[in-house]
């Protein structure tokens, strides 16, 4: 069984691996009058922030059309959603239909479906997502699943590698600095 997804969903960030967007930021609060000096520091941490996370992000997009790192992402989803049903066997028909709903919304044409179909669509998947994903959470932990993870991000990063040889370096400046960011913004 496999679970189909839009890479781009949040909620999918554990699964396709967005990783610049794996950290939240809250936008700075309007600062008072003295303290424009943090509030310009700020800013300008989060305008690098955003500028690693579309470098890291155009990276990530390419190296996911690598073939393997395709077939590792498809296992860990085919895991994942045996977790799911092994946890509660109830939401195996809104998986199916889950997964049927975004081959529709993704396949080749689907933009120029009429545009209250495509809505009507992408609310059964919204209502469907709300019922798997509490579930979907509960089973990140599972052995299996964790390993499938693992592989998955080893082969994309390994992929990602090869794209640009500065990859690591990339994740690890944005990382660095979104704990930078996050200390900022508590001091302020």
């Amino acid at each position: 069984m496999k679970i189909r997804t839009f890479p781009a969903m949040a909620l999918w960030a554990l699964i396709t691996c967005p990783l610049a967007a794996q950290t939240e930021v809250e936008a700075p609060a309007a600062p008072p009058a003295e303290s424009t000096a943090p509030a310009q520091e700020i800013q300008a941490k989060q305008t690098e922030l955003a500028r690693l996370g579309e470098e890291i992000s155009t990276i990530e997009k390419q190296a996911q059309q690598n073939e393997t790192v395709q077939q590792t992402m498809e296992q860990f989803r085919d895991t994942v959603a045996q977790a799911i049903v092994q946890e509660a066997p109830e939401l195996e028909p809104q998986i199916k239909r889950q997964s049927e709903l975004v081959d529709e919304l993704t396949a080749e044409g689907a933009e120029e479906t009429e545009l209250a179909k495509r809505e009507q669509k992408l609310a059964e998947y919204k209502e469907l997502r709300q019922k798997i994903e509490p579930i979907e959470r509960q089973v990140q932990n599972a052995e299996a699943v964790q390993q499938a993870r693992d592989t998955y991000y080893g082969t994309l990063i390994a992929a990602m590698r090869k794209i640009n040889p500065r990859a690591d370096e990339l994740i690890e400046q944005h990382k660095q600095l979104t704990n930078e960011l996050k200390q900022l913004q508590q001091r302020s």
